[in-house]
């Protein structure tokens, strides 16, 4: 027993059967969270498309060499699209986040990363597809506009700091899952 005890001999290295199964898990791993930011990015397109589509511009006309809203609800609906934005990001954020967390559960704290950084390139994408499939800037039109031309409002943000609706709803539909639903067993070895 004391020669047990006295051993000094280190433990056997893995085989390499070991090394191929954490390899092949890694491998799975990584996949599941490019999975989860591939998923954002593309819903995060479609919301862009939604966002500009359900977006009702202002009215406004080109006088001396700017754009002028025509009364008080054209200025009003300058910011119905920040919280446009909000709402569906918000909305779409908690639901991507819920699910893939809850379906791609592989490695906890890369699917927290992937979320995180999925919902933050859906900020993005939503933000430039639907500025882009937007009206231009009515500014630069009424530059070279003649005065009393119609030109509608465009679509943009009131502050920058509306996107981060994407990783908070992303990451609290992650954490709802992580902390409310339990997949692994939790009896004693």
């Amino acid at each position: 027993m004391s020669d047990q005890l006295t051993d000094l001999d280190p433990a056997p290295a893995p085989g390499p059967e070991v090394e191929q199964g954490r390899v092949r898990r890694w491998r799975r791993s990584l996949l599941q969270a490019l999975v989860i930011v591939l998923v954002f990015a593309a819903v995060g397109a479609a919301a862009g498309w939604l966002w500009n589509h359900l977006y009702d511009a202002p009215r406004g006309i080109a006088y001396q060499k700017r754009w002028l809203g025509l009364d008080e609800k054209d200025y009003r609906d300058q910011f119905s699209g920040t919280a446009l934005y909000a709402i569906i990001g918000g909305i779409a954020a908690l639901v991507l986040g819920t699910a893939l967390s809850y379906v791609l559960d592989r490695d906890e704290l890369l699917t927290l990363a992937a979320v995180a950084v999925g919902a933050g390139a859906a900020a993005w994408l939503m933000y430039v597809v639907g500025v882009h499939l937007g009206n231009p800037d009515p500014d630069v039109v009424a530059r070279t506009a003649a005065d009393r031309t119609p030109i509608p409002g465009d679509l943009r943000l009131a502050r920058w700091t509306v996107g981060l609706v994407w990783p908070a709803g992303g990451v609290l539909g992650c954490a709802l899952v992580f902390f409310l639903t339990s997949k692994r067993s939790t009896a004693p070895s």
